[in-house]
């Protein structure tokens, strides 16, 4: 698609992608516009639960909620320039790093986005950037967990002393 292709207003769920990333939208490398979507409910074995992207989409007034991804990236996963703006990510899941978005590489930017109350299971509870070299403006981060668990068996720190 280039940036004449736009999805606008719709609900996006229930969306299930067993063997490839992006459970209710994937962007191998369009420039489409998506706008006034909710991406709620879909699941995606690999990285991104909802959305995947290689391309160069522009995303307005998007949320993401309930979103769930085994291996990276909750809601999201980001390997291009994508563009972000007044979107929300609440509840979203990941099996990985990136509770709601994980970024593999590209220059997104993202401005009035808001992350709350994203899981990751390793790193970022909220966003975890694997490569990508994001641009973050008016950003919200507010309860996002990494809820891994360690098993300490035995555990004799040793001090030196500091100055």
């Amino acid at each position: 698609t280039d940036t004449t292709a736009v999805l606008d207003g719709f609900t996006i769920s229930g969306g299930n992608a067993t063997d490839l990333g992006g459970g209710g939208m994937r962007n191998d490398s369009g420039a489409a516009t998506v706008a006034n979507v909710i991406f709620s409910g879909n699941f995606a074995s690999s990285q991104g639960g909802a959305f995947y992207s290689l391309g160069t989409p522009t995303l307005t007034n998007v949320t993401f909620r309930d979103n769930s991804s085994s291996n990276g990236g909750g809601a999201m996963f980001i390997g291009g320039d994508l563009t972000l703006t007044n979107v929300t990510f609440s509840g979203n899941t990941s099996g990985g790093s990136g509770g709601a978005v994980l970024g593999g590489f590209g220059s997104p930017t993202l401005t009035n986005v808001t992350f709350t109350g994203n899981t990751s299971s390793s790193d970022g509870g909220a966003m975890f950037n694997n490569g990508a070299t994001p641009t973050l403006t008016n950003g919200a981060f507010i309860n996002n967990v990494i809820s891994f668990v360690i098993f300490i068996i035995s555990w004799a720190p040793s001090v030196a002393h500091c100055s």
